[in-house]
């Protein structure tokens, strides 16, 4: 897409969140409107891509108003998060993945620390493999704190104030569909990379984009997209992507799956990028 298409809604576009990169490096795939409710700073959001990172992120960021708005009470009242068969269906999930990418050793005490928690599923799932594990969930929402009997600890604040009052370091950190909604996800990246024990592994799963999309097709596939969420979905990883935040902030890439959801959604691991983790099993 030429330069002066590709700048045409906005000339002051932020740069890339993974790259840096600035101005007609960028290419503004077009204005997407916002599909939650809420008052929020602004109405006029655009969806940005880079090519050097592989990456689609929203423009301008939302500020700290738009998260009180996005994240007070009511998120997880809906029975997409208390059907019971919905809840056994993700446990199961869970469960399959501590068991395939997580580092558990016979006999030893583990530490999982679950980021943007919510319902904390990764840590009861990981209570049901092994009861003797320690589960923390940290979250900036305080909705779920009551409900979730399976974590030791629930932390309701920033992740820079949970680091500075838990200093350990953790056997796996889980994202589970929350590196989407941070504003600065190499910064996340980079805090998560010190709190890491050497062999522990960060469990990753996000939107990627919708099925089979193209730098060339614009726009038009992501305005059905079912993860279109706007102002709440911020950054939209490829594996490329995820790669080189990974590797600026001291991680290493060392499992991808993106057939998740009909190609969606994605599924990985990271681990220290001198790490003594073992090879993820697909």
């Amino acid at each position: 897409m030429a330069d002066d298409i590709s700048n045409s809604f906005n000339p002051e576009l932020r740069p890339c969140p993974v790259s840096g990169s600035r101005g007609k490096a960028l290419q503004c795939l077009g204005p997407v409107a916002v599909t939650q409710g809420g008052a929020y700073s602004s109405s006029n959001f655009n969806l940005v891509y880079c090519e050097k990172a592989d990456v689609v992120y929203l423009d301008p960021l939302p500020d700290a108003r738009d998260f009180e708005v996005m994240y007070g009470a009511g998120q997880f009242a809906s029975a997409e998060y208390t059907d019971p068969h919905r809840v056994e269906s993700m446990l199961q999930y869970y469960g399959s993945c501590i068991e395939r990418h997580f580092n558990l050793r016979q006999g030893e005490r583990f530490r999982l620390l679950e980021v943007g928690a919510g319902l904390s599923w990764v840590s009861r799932a990981m209570k049901n493999i092994n009861q003797d594990s320690t589960t923390f969930a940290q979250d900036i929402s305080a909705e779920c704190k009551d409900v979730c009997a399976w974590v030791d600890e629930y932390f309701v604040g920033s992740l820079e104030d949970f680091c500075a009052q838990h200093p350990e370091r953790y056997d796996a950190i889980s994202m589970t569909h929350v590196i989407e909604h941070v504003p600065d996800p190499l910064d996340t990246l980079k805090i998560l990379a010190g709190m890491l024990a050497p062999d522990g592994v960060i469990f990753v799963t996000a939107p990627a984009r919708p099925t089979g999309w193209l730098p060339e097709q614009g726009l038009e596939p992501w305005l059905n997209y079912a993860y279109l969420h706007v102002p709440a979905h911020i950054t939209y990883f490829s594996e490329t992507s995820l790669r080189l935040a990974a590797e600026q902030a001291g991680l290493s890439l060392r499992y991808w799956d993106g057939s998740h959801e009909s190609g969606q959604a994605f599924e990985s691991v990271l681990s220290p990028a001198c790490g003594r983790g073992k090879s993820a099993k697909a």
